[in-house]
């Protein structure tokens, strides 16, 4: 309902590719991880949660172009 689309990260390495490792293949742009049970932020290549998530592995995101902010 905000402009975010939901997309799936691939399987190709389901259990390496980090919270850390989205952020910085992510330099800009807005994004909601989801990783289990729980939410992180990623806004222009930093994550914003309540604790340290970096090593936590995402299974899916939404993303919203800042044209449609």
């Amino acid at each position: 309902d905000n402009g975010y689309r939901r997309a799936w990260l691939p399987e190709s390495c389901p259990a390496c590719y980090t919270v850390e490792d989205f952020a910085r293949d992510h330099p800009q742009g807005e994004y909601v991880l989801a990783i289990d049970g729980h939410t992180v932020a990623v806004i222009d290549g930093t994550w914003y949660d309540s604790w340290d998530s970096r090593s936590s592995v995402p299974m899916s995101f939404y993303h919203r172009d800042k044209k449609e902010a």
